[in-house]
């Protein structure tokens, strides 16, 4: 059956367990009944047994549909996270442990936008900064420039306005 399919193992162990003892209280239950003679020990034992069998099937019914899809949906969205996607927005679900589990994870994508957008901000302030800091870096070497050509040019007019040693 579909509905077994992603169900973990303690859940269908349970359900056995659940069955067992189910088939321990019917058999405790017709001791005190008619003998085996009139049938009703039979009857009463696969009464038994589908109620179990029912009871089984809806609480994996509502496991799947209150545990594994939530937490199916959940994996997806903190998938797309991990890949980078911030602008996603997880819709609540519930009141129960997994549903407990959407605001958090709602708050922690808000603060790693944030995180991002002030990355994104000071990386933008940071090369700002730099290009200002290379204009004044170029400007600085031009100067310099200037100033030895003009030292350079100082010795050369010293050298020769410069008496010729004899």
């Amino acid at each position: 059956m579909d509905v077994f399919k992603n169900l973990p193992i303690r859940i269908t162990v349970m359900g056995i367990m659940v069955v067992m003892l189910l088939l321990v209280i019917a058999d405790s239950l017709m001791l005190f009944t008619a003998e085996s003679v009139t049938g009703w020990r039979h009857v009463v034992a696969a009464v038994i047994i589908a109620l179990a069998a029912v009871i089984l099937i809806m609480t994996n019914i509502y496991l799947v549909r209150c545990l594994m899809r939530p937490l199916a949906e959940l994996k997806q969205y903190l998938l797309s996270m991990a890949d980078g996607n911030l602008n996603n927005r997880i819709t609540l679900f519930g009141d129960n442990c997994v549903g407990q589990l959407y605001p958090l994870i709602s708050t922690l994508q808000k603060n790693n936008a944030e995180i991002v957008s002030s990355i994104r901000t000071c990386t933008g302030d940071l090369h700002e900064q730099m290009r200002t800091l290379s204009d004044e870096n170029g400007a600085l070497a031009a100067r310099t420039e200037q100033g030895a050509a003009a030292v350079v040019e100082t010795a050369a007019s010293m050298e020769s306005s410069a008496p010729p040693s004899a």
